[in-house]
């Protein structure tokens, strides 16, 4: 990542204002999480399975409700809030 848009200005990896900067976060945000999620007991996932499919099946649904068409798509973006 930091090697292929090298830029002289922006030496700083963690640096959010540069692509490569929000993709390192993003892949440290990624592994912590993975490696949380491989540490959980099985039970613990089995238990709350339910619940995450009721959320994202309730999320695809809000989303032919409020989502706008975008290039002949339907979408939206929920976490910032752009309709």
């Amino acid at each position: 990542m930091h090697s292929a848009v090298y830029d002289p200005k922006n030496h700083s990896i963690v640096d959010t204002d540069t692509n490569y900067g929000k993709q390192f976060i993003f892949v440290i945000v990624a592994v912590v999480l993975g490696i949380f999620i491989l540490l959980l007991e099985s039970r613990v996932l089995s238990a709350l399975a339910p619940a995450i499919y009721t959320i994202t099946t309730l999320l695809l649904i809000l989303v032919l409700v409020i989502g706008r068409n975008v290039g002949g798509n339907r979408g939206t973006d929920l976490f910032t809030g752009r309709l």
